[in-house]
C-alpha cells in the first residue's frame, strides 16, 4: 500500500507560519523602504569611512531579504521560504570582527 500525505492548503500553511495572512503590498513597501535605507547607509558608511556602520548596512540587507521571502511565500507557500527568511545569521559578529581589523590597521598606519 502506498501511503500518501494529504495536501495542505496554502492558506493553512501560511496561517500556521505567521498566524495571519501577510499583506503583500505592505511587505513590498517594507522591502523597498529598507532597500532605500540600506543603500543610503552603505553610501554614508563609504563616504564617512565609518566602517563600524557596516553592521547596520548588512542588517539592512538581511531585512530586505526577509521581506522579499515573505512576498515569495505568499505566491509559493513552502516551508523552505520561511526557513530562509529566518535563517540569516546575526551579522553583527562578522561585522564587529571586520571593524576591529580595520581599526587595528588604521592604528598601525598612524
Amino acid at each position: 500500500m502506498a501511503s500518501t500525505t494529504p495536501e495542505i492548503p496554502p492558506e493553512v500553511l501560511i496561517m500556521a507560519i505567521y498566524h495571519e495572512i501577510p499583506n503583500e503590498r505592505a511587505a513590498l513597501a517594507a522591502a523597498i523602504l529598507y532597500g532605500i535605507a540600506t543603500i543610503v547607509m552603505i553610501a554614508l558608511t563609504i563616504k564617512t569611512r565609518s566602517w563600524f556602520m557596516i553592521t547596520v548596512a548588512v542588517t539592512g540587507l538581511f531585512q530586505v531579504l526577509g521581506w522579499c521571502f515573505r512576498v515569495i511565500i505568499l505566491h509559493d507557500p513552502k516551508l523552505i521560504w520561511y526557513i530562509l527568511q529566518e535563517a540569516p545569521p546575526t551579522p553583527s559578529r562578522p561585522a564587529q570582527r571586520l571593524w576591529r581589523v580595520l581599526a587595528s590597521r588604521q592604528a598601525l598606519q598612524q
